[in-house]
């Protein structure tokens, strides 16, 4: 396996976990359990991890998109507009 797959592969494992813990975290808050303030502080890793992650995704994942996939253009403005929205709410 080259490097250059090795490191694309990291990314992909990487924000996989991503998605994970963010949906773990939003599936607390949802709970209502918590303090404001913890409640608060989960909010804002969310948050962190959201920005992180879609400057990620659009470092690397949705230029190969683009490349790969006919109608990868399309794919990626959806999921950047997706993006922008779930910031928004935040």
């Amino acid at each position: 396996m080259s490097h250059h797959e090795n490191s694309h592969q990291d990314v992909v494992d990487v924000l996989t976990a991503d998605h994970r813990e963010v949906e773990a975290i939003f599936v607390e808050l949802e709970s209502r359990r918590g303090t404001p303030e913890h409640r608060r502080q989960l909010a804002d890793v969310v948050i962190a991890e959201l920005v992180r992650h879609s400057v990620a995704e659009e470092a690397y994942v949705y230029p190969a998109a683009r490349k790969a996939l006919p109608d990868g253009g399309q794919v990626a403005e959806h999921e950047i507009s997706e993006h922008a929205d779930a910031e928004r709410t935040m």
